[in-house]
């Protein structure tokens, strides 16, 4: 997984292992590595899926934050594999905080402003479960599991609908278990509030895969509408 941020100067970088490291945005050079689980041996084959990198503080000084597989998990355990959430100083990439043996591995990791009340936090994909954490601490805020339990999240975004300067994280279930990824179920498209995890609405049962989702006001009424992507019988 890539991540870029021109104003960062750096180009943050994932793979196996799970190390990471991060190149110079001018030239490509190598500026640190990052071993992830310095005690974790290559074959576990340990995985960075997502990342982000953000000025939360406009101090000049960027994070990034990474999400994969846990400690070893991607091998020693069967499906669902266990989650990691790292916190980096991208000059340096030194870790600020890790995260280790979240209940699912993570997959899309999204830089959320909450309020300024509460400061910026980080919504992650858990795969099977929406949560958002503090990014100067990695204390949790909310943890958020769709139903029926057990479904796969997909997708996930965020756009201002009720336009208080507060985006909603809105996100997509797959017609999968985690446990066996066989197809048990139809699809379904939810909308969270961000500070609270408190689901505003859904669109469940749709008959096919949602395959993506777009914002635009077609409505006109200066509230961004959702169009919906869907692939199957049912489409």
């Amino acid at each position: 997984v890539v991540t870029a941020a021109p104003q960062s100067s750096v180009v943050l970088a994932g793979g196996l292992n799970p190390s990471f490291f991060a190149l110079d945005w001018e030239d490509g050079s190598l500026l640190w590595t990052n071993p992830g689980y310095p005690s974790v041996p290559p074959q576990t084959h340990d995985q960075i899926y997502g990342s982000s990198i953000i000025d939360t503080d406009n101090d000049g000084i960027f994070e990034g934050y990474l999400v994969g597989t846990s400690n070893g998990t991607a091998t020693t355990q069967p499906w669902p594999r266990e989650g990691t959430l790292f916190k980096v100083d991208v000059r340096t990439g030194k870790t600020t905080w890790v995260l280790v043996n979240q209940t699912y591995m993570g997959e899309t990791i999204l830089p959320i402003y909450l309020g300024s009340d509460m400061g910026w936090g980080v919504v992650v994909n858990w795969i099977g479960e929406l949560a958002v954490y503090y990014t100067e601490t990695g204390q949790q805020l909310w943890n958020w599991t769709a139903p029926p339990q057990k479904r796969m999240l997909v997708d996930i975004a965020l756009t201002d609908v009720t336009r208080d300067g507060i985006a909603e994280i809105f996100a997509t279930q797959m017609v999968a278990d985690i446990d066996t990824r066989l197809n048990k179920s139809a699809a379904g498209l939810f909308c969270l509030d961000a500070r609270t995890g408190r689901k505003l609405w859904e669109a469940g049962g749709l008959q096919a895969q949602i395959t993506d989702f777009v914002f635009q006001d077609i409505t006109k009424d200066q509230i961004p509408d959702v169009l919906v992507a869907l692939e199957g019988r049912g489409a």
